[in-house]
């Protein structure tokens, strides 16, 4: 029997937010307490902040108490840490802020990691075993193990600016008892004007989205050595199609609303979809009011106002996002790769953006339409292993992939789980945290690393 728990956390909101950190570190040993895994992944986002490289020092923390509680928490002989941590989105042509942490327990399993540059599988060996000292990050220059990862930013002509930030990803591939499989760490660009976003389907934002997901899968598919099993997790930023719905509020339930097309950059910048009976809006707004959320004075819980960071249907649609299933005809970029990548069923709401320092925990903030942008998705021959029989029997569970942290505050992504048995022969625990917090650490680094740790942060 194989346990595997996977963890993906976008940090950026929190990383700056230590007051966060308790709820997200208990997350953390709930689920290592509750499924002690043989073996478990974190992969993280945004690890320097939202803000680029401001939080350096602040992600030092974060990680030593993360592994301090992962030490207490958890029996595993062996730790792989992989932290592009340095640099910029500006100055460093590599930098992605992504984090990648994997955790075996070698006693029980073979674990061999795969050389992208030797094309081979290395066992897990003190060969490619580093330690950290000094009490801080920093860069591990000839370590064996920096062949076995394959880290890249897309290419910049696949953003939508044309020019490349920290977008990218990490992959690494291990053959665990024979079975092979690869992990990648991802994040994905974002949508940064609603405006455009509103326009038309898909946008450009989400066909940028779609040729870097295509050539990330173009990549994995040209080294792929035979019986390959991939699963892709972190931040997609996909979105929904939000011409439909606006469409859908305009002549469904909320008949009685009316959508006014402002472009930005002329007499308003501005999209209010409000009751019909309202004063429209003043006519001479400038780009700087894209940026403020301006409300109607007649009826404020039925007001919509889209503008470049301000998008606020809350009033409208409080209770559709609670309730995802009609909204989840609007998710529609993930089809687009339906033949390579396969997800469990969407039962929870949108998983972002929530309030990241909100006392109430169901709150989106008013900046983007709420959107299922994090993600577990794997090929179909893997997902096929994870599904249990037509026919349950006592040893196997029901699949489940579902949202924690229902009820707190997580910064602003939410928190998932997804869990399920394959065959009796083997079985997967997948769980997935989409909002995870720093921490500070209370011993030196040489105390926190017991263990045999490969540390990698470039």
């Amino acid at each position: 029997m194989l346990t595997c728990l996977l963890l993906t956390s976008n940090i950026g909101s929190l990383i700056s937010k230590p007051h966060l950190e308790p709820e997200w570190m208990q997350q953390i040993c709930d689920v290592l307490a509750g499924t002690q895994p043989d073996i478990f992944a974190i992969h993280l986002q945004e690890i320097n902040g939202q803000v680029g490289s401001s939080h350096v020092s602040r992600l030092e923390n974060f990680l030593g108490t993360l592994l301090e509680r992962i030490h207490l928490e958890h029996s595993s002989q062996r730790g792989f840490i992989i932290f592009n941590s340095e640099g910029t989105s500006v100055d460093d042509p590599e930098f992605t802020a992504l984090g990648s942490m994997y955790w075996f327990r070698t006693d029980q399993h073979l674990i061999e990691s795969w050389d992208y540059t030797a094309c081979r599988f290395v066992p897990s060996t003190d060969e490619i075993v580093r330690h950290i000292s000094n009490n801080q990050l920093r860069k591990t220059s000839g370590s064996h193990f920096e062949t076995h990862l394959d880290q890249r930013r897309f290419p910049a002509d696949m953003f939508p600016s044309g020019i490349a930030s920290r977008k990218g990803f990490i992959r690494t591939r291990w053959r665990i008892d024979g079975c092979v499989v690869e992990f990648v760490n991802i994040h994905l660009f974002n949508d940064s004007d609603n405006v455009i976003s509103v326009k038309e389907h898909p946008s450009i934002y989400a066909q940028c989205r779609a040729r870097g997901l295509r050539w990330l899968m173009e990549l994995i598919n040209s080294d792929r050595v035979p019986g390959q099993h991939v699963a892709i997790f972190g931040d997609f930023n996909f979105r929904l199609n939000l011409p439909a719905l606006l469409e859908r509020l305009r002549h469904g339930e909320q008949a009685s609303l009316s959508l006014e097309l402002l472009e930005p950059g002329g007499t308003n910048c501005l999209h209010p979809l409000a009751p019909k009976d309202c004063e429209p809006y003043p006519a001479s707004l400038n780009a700087k009011t894209s940026d403020q959320l301006l409300m109607s004075d007649c009826d404020v819980n039925r007001t919509v106002i889209i503008g470049r960071r301000v998008f606020d249907l809350h009033g409208i649609l409080a209770d559709h996002w609670k309730y995802s299933n009609d909204l989840l005809s609007f998710d529609t970029e993930v089809n687009v790769f339906a033949d390579q990548l396969k997800e469990l069923p969407i039962t929870f709401p949108p998983s972002y953006p929530f309030e990241a320092d909100s006392s109430d925990p169901h709150a989106y903030a008013g900046t983007r339409c709420p959107a299922w942008c994090d993600r577990i998705l794997f090929s179909p021959n893997m997902l096929a292993k994870l599904r249990p029989p037509i026919e349950p029997s006592g040893n196997t569970c029901p699949v489940t992939y579902d949202m924690l942290a229902k009820d707190s505050t997580v910064g602003d992504h939410k928190t998932f789980r997804s869990l399920w048995h394959a065959t009796p022969e083997r079985t997967f625990y997948v769980w997935q945290f989409c909002n995870l917090g720093r921490s500070r650490p209370r011993f030196t680094w040489e105390q926190r690393i017991r263990k045999k740790i490969s540390f990698l942060a470039f």
